[in-house]
């Protein structure tokens, strides 16, 4: 078990991110995961899976929103044009969303 990674990457950045001038700043973080699960579903989920995710830093809302808008749309186009899946683009309901420390 290990804590979020939201947890391990902000008290992280807190060192890195100074001032204005540090910003913006984009990790991308892979990693191993195994789910914490005494029986996993055959052909559905298994115990271990490659897992990717971004976090960034900006200096404005604005900027921020602009780099999710971007990278929803690099992973949209990858699934479409490469995987031959569909996608539906959505957003989190109120509350749902990760706001940072």
């Amino acid at each position: 078990m290990r804590p979020t990674s939201e947890a391990i990457i902000w008290s992280t950045y807190k060192r890195w991110v100074q001032s204005y001038r540090d910003l913006p700043l984009l990790i991308n973080q892979w990693a191993n995961v195994v789910r914490w699960e005494m029986r996993t579903r055959l052909f559905l989920r298994t115990a271990e899976f490659l897992w990717q995710e971004g976090h960034t830093a900006h200096a404005t809302a604005k900027e921020a929103i602009q780099e999710t808008e971007q990278m929803l749309n690099v992973y949209a186009e990858f699934a479409e044009t490469f995987m031959a899946m569909p996608v539906i683009k959505g957003k989190n309901r109120k509350g749902k969303d990760f706001q940072g420390p």
